[in-house]
């Protein structure tokens, strides 16, 4: 019972865990994080699928659909700015 009671504790006390555990929202292809822009590559593929949501396209790991794109695909048939980081592995 003592067991059952320390785990239920524990995860009480956790699920109340500080914001400092909590993911920092990204801004484009950054995360600020104690005051400063961390390049972040989450970051980077979610600023880049909101780019290619605009273009009503999807990156895909396996592209299979009419809409979806691989990365390489995606990168080389686009000039956003948004997408320079996400893209540099794929441009001169």
């Amino acid at each position: 019972m003592k067991s059952l009671l320390f785990a239920a504790s524990a995860v009480a006390f956790l699920a109340g865990a500080p914001s400092a555990f909590a993911a920092q929202p990204c801004s484009g292809d950054f995360r600020y994080i104690g005051g400063e822009a961390i390049a972040d590559p989450v970051c980077e593929r979610s600023a880049a699928q909101a780019v290619a949501a605009d273009q009503h396209l999807s990156i895909a790991r396996n592209p299979a659909g009419p809409h979806q794109v691989s990365r390489e695909q995606f990168c080389l048939g686009n000039n956003d700015i948004r997408t320079d980081f996400y893209c540099a592995p794929y441009k001169d």
